[in-house]
């Protein structure tokens, strides 16, 4: 009955599927997938952006501008032994040459590499966004420095994985020995929504606390951290099991962020789940006589 009262349906997350790693997949015969929310994606190297009801072939501009750059075999992830394939995402370009996604909804997918080729979304040049702002990637996600941590906007980040670089990172050092990727402090301001390798009899899966992932020596480093974070699937391709030979944890400075508690606070595209109760009757007398 609450039709009747003027409540309209309400689209739940996971309507065709019971599998939450469909969020991030690609859209196509896929009704759950960020994809078919946002109003700027990167699929398979092609930027397109939604002006109206057509989607706009943005490849060359975002090229040119620096707004997005593609170089494989980019930087070593020393967790998953695999050089990364990497689409560059420069934030700061984004906003600043008017691409910023204007519901606030990015995605991010690259199937086009085969073989033993193992493709990711990096974020660079994050630490003011202009705009809320949420990034769904079916493909490993990475930040590189400081994300959100200049006049703090509602933000959240979705990825088969999530790798936190600090802005010391250096992709020429990334298949050398921990000791030549010695971290600086990073603040990243986000919510996340992720996934992990499975804990086993034999395997551990490093815990909330390596949930987020490092490639760099943090000894005595202070990572900031102010979100929500949760953990929804095994990831399907970052699969390389957690141990602590490709890194030193940092300092951890994690707190959840209260703003989320104000729903105007949300990021852009925030699953949410409505509930009615019922809570007693009244009654009412309408168009009595007089």
């Amino acid at each position: 009955q609450d039709k009747a009262h003027g409540k309209q349906q309400l689209n739940l997350p996971l309507t065709s599927s019971a599998d939450a790693h469909k969020v991030i997949e690609p859209a196509s015969g896929n009704a759950d997938s960020y994809e078919n929310q946002a109003t700027l994606k990167i699929v398979n190297n092609q930027a397109l952006q939604k002006v109206g009801a057509a989607w706009v072939d943005v490849t060359a501009i975002m090229t040119a501008l620096g707004i997005i750059t593609y170089t494989p075999d980019k930087f070593t992830d020393q967790r998953e032994n695999k050089k990364i394939d990497v689409t560059d995402l420069d934030i700061q370009k984004l906003y600043a040459n008017g691409y910023g996604p204007s519901n606030g909804i990015l995605y991010f997918s690259d199937n086009i590499s085969g073989g033993s080729e193992f493709p990711g979304l990096r974020l660079k040049n994050g630490s003011q966004l202009g705009g809320p702002l949420t990034i769904a990637s079916a493909n490993p996600l990475y930040t590189l420095g400081d994300f959100n941590s200049v006049s703090k906007q509602p933000a959240s980040l979705y990825g088969d994985a999530i790798t936190f670089l600090s802005g010391a990172f250096d992709d020429a050092k990334s298949a050398l020995a921990k000791s030549n990727r010695v971290a600086t402090p990073t603040t990243v301001n986000a919510s996340y929504l992720t996934g992990n390798v499975a804990t086993t009899a034999t395997v551990y899966s490093g815990g909330f606390e390596n949930l987020p992932r490092f490639l760099e020596t943090w000894s005595g480093k202070t990572f900031t951290w102010r979100g929500s974070a949760v953990c929804l699937w095994n990831s399907r391709q970052s699969v390389g099991q957690w141990n602590g030979t490709y890194y030193d944890p940092p300092n951890r400075s994690w707190f959840y962020d209260t703003d989320l508690d104000d729903p105007n606070k949300l990021p852009p595209g925030t699953p949410m789940v409505r509930v009615f109760m019922r809570t007693g009757w009244q009654e009412q007398l309408v168009g009595a006589q007089k």
